[in-house]
């Protein structure tokens, strides 16, 4: 094991498992200033093979990474019956990359709203998403099931290095549909 910059900050331990043997990794950043540090890890078999290399950075930010999320509310209207009202959400934490998790909720318990990830491919956004920060996530509330009036609720965003939720509230108006009917007084 070599670190090529700050000192003994990567460690690696062997382990025998079940089938076989497995490497754990460790590094300690407490010595550390803020910067970009590499180092090596060499796996060394019996077996005539040159070791494999594994290379490892460590990146470290002097102040905790902010996450910002806009827009801070999303007020949707549709007339009832509709199919979809759409608008995108974007967030993230500059350029540091931020593994996130997506979930919905409506006060009345329906299924008008919905989402999907526009950064990378589709994903259930029920769950983990494998997608980094920052994102764009476009979502779409439907009144085709929904009777005139104002449904309520949130989209959570949930960031595994703050391992706390951001939410932003969601107001979905749906109007009646007027129809246009021919005036009986007009030729």
């Amino acid at each position: 094991m070599v670190t090529t910059s700050g000192g003994p900050w990567l460690s690696a331990a062997i382990t025998p498992g079940f089938d076989g043997r497995s490497v754990t990794v460790s590094a300690n950043p407490a010595a550390l200033s803020r910067g970009t540090y590499l180092g090596t890890i060499s796996v060394n078999e019996d077996n005539g093979y040159a070791p494999a290399q594994v290379p490892i950075t460590l990146t470290i930010w002097s102040d905790p990474p902010r996450f910002a999320i806009a827009p801070a509310s999303l007020l949707f209207t549709a007339q009832s019956g509709a199919p979809l009202a759409e608008q995108a959400i974007m967030f993230g934490a500059g350029d540091v990359p931020l593994n996130w998790s997506l979930s919905l909720s409506t006060d009345d318990g329906g299924n008008w709203l919905n989402a999907s990830a526009l950064t990378s491919s589709e994903c259930a956004v029920a769950g983990p998403c494998p997608y980094l920060t920052p994102a764009t996530v476009m979502l779409r509330a439907s009144a085709i099931n929904l009777g005139p009036g104002t449904y309520r609720g949130t989209v959570a965003v949930n960031v595994a290095a703050t391992n706390q939720a951001d939410r932003v509230p969601v107001v979905f108006a749906s109007s009646r549909l007027y129809r246009n009917r021919p005036n009986p007084a007009c030729p």
